[in-house]
């Protein structure tokens, strides 16, 4: 600050000079005064840096700090091949990286193995299949976050396939293989807890899990396999392949998520079993069970009065549906018939109304019901009409 000052100084003192002399003599004196007032300035500028750094009290240097030896790292602990065991947990860093071999991705790990020969044996871990790789479960996430943590050092969790000792070689593998079934289909109980059961398939409507349960029936042909279930979900919950989820569901179920059951409905002669993530009472599976048969026995009426449809047949059936072009009469077939309007009013029927109709075409579908066209009955008529079923 004090040599801006006097460089800011020795300026106004040159312009007052310049400006003092006439103007004709103004560039002599630019001439002449200038180079020895800028000269001065320079040397009262360093005269001033110069007391600065010689006057100006330092800050005591410290004394060096002495260096302490360095703690020599621990060694891993290791083990022998022969000692490690089938669907044992082991983890380690990882050794070079993630590569694409000829059965599929694999990776390698140092899990402190040791051979005969005292040196180290690093496992050979099998990943999944590249379409399993970004699926969204749990499982899936832990091992992605694995795998980029190790790239700066961090142990990779495996589990180990094989242990081969004649050649020296480790097999791992990421997840734990599922255990050996070890209950009775035929000695389970209503109520009865699964505990850690996979999800292994799913429909629009239902879900698959993977139980320790096997089939000891007479129709079972492998014995000691493991069963599938079928899974009821309670409306809080909803199937990740459900087109449409309500605002009330709070946990959306997905492929391979662990779950824990409760045997609801077991069937030993059939081989089949049907388990729930709440336990069900016998009253609530009674009544359940009450309400499939009546479901099942109108099912099969309908199905017995659609075998029976031939033209010029009269029912009495319920409009269900309005249509623009005409309405939808439930005559306890599979299927509603179709009332055409024609030249009626829109409103020539409403639903809930009891109507009268006549068969006037059944038409085969490949799939599903057939398509069934209605007419309508005279009043006077109406007393020939059987109810519907």
């Amino acid at each position: 600050e004090a040599i801006c000052a006097i460089a800011v100084h020795q300026a106004a003192r040159i312009e007052a000079l310049i400006r003092s002399h006439r103007a004709v003599d103004a560039a002599r004196a630019r001439r002449r005064v200038l180079p020895r007032l800028v000269s001065a300035t320079m040397h009262r500028s360093l005269l001033l840096a110069w007391c600065a750094v010689a006057f100006v009290p330092r800050r005591p240097q410290r004394a060096p700090l002495l260096k302490c030896a360095a703690k020599p790292k621990p060694q891993p602990e290791t083990r022998e091949l022969e000692t490690l065991k089938v669907g044992e947990r082991v983890s380690g860093p990882l050794v070079g990286k993630v590569f694409q071999g000829k059965r599929g991705v694999k990776a390698f790990l140092d899990v402190g193995c040791v051979g005969n020969n005292k040196k180290r044996i690093n496992g050979m871990l099998r990943l999944p299949h590249y379409k399993q790789w970004r699926n969204g479960t749990d499982a899936y996430k832990r091992l992605t976050k694995e795998l980029r943590d190790a790239r700066r050092g961090k142990s990779v969790t495996a589990y180990v396939a094989a242990v081969h000792a004649a050649s020296q070689q480790l097999v791992l593998e990421p997840f734990a293989k599922p255990r050996p079934p070890s209950l009775k289909l035929s000695e389970l109980e209503i109520g009865t807890e699964l505990r850690n059961c996979r999800v292994v398939g799913m429909t629009a409507k239902f879900a698959y899990v993977d139980t320790p349960c096997f089939h000891d029936g007479a129709r079972s042909t492998k014995p000691k396999r493991r069963l599938r279930a079928r899974l009821v979900l309670p409306p809080t919950i909803a199937l990740e392949t459900a087109p449409v989820k309500a605002a009330s569901i709070e946990r959306i179920l997905r492929l391979d998520d662990l779950v824990t059951c409760y045997v609801r409905r077991p069937e030993p002669a059939s081989g089949r079993l049907e388990v729930g993530l709440e336990p069900a009472s016998s009253e609530t599976l009674a009544s359940e069970a009450k309400a499939r048969d009546g479901r099942r026995q109108a099912r099969a009426r309908r199905a017995a009065v659609t075998k029976r449809l031939e033209v010029g047949q009269r029912f009495r059936g319920s409009v269900v549906r309005r249509l623009a072009y005409g309405a939808a009469v439930d005559v306890g077939a599979t299927g509603p018939g179709l009332v055409l309007r024609g030249e009626r009013d829109r409103d020539f029927v409403g639903v809930g109304d009891r109507v009268s109709v006549e068969v006037a075409a059944v038409e085969a579908r490949d799939a599903g019901p057939p398509r069934l066209t209605l007419e309508l009955v005279v009043e006077d008529e109406e007393d020939d009409a059987p109810e519907p079923p």
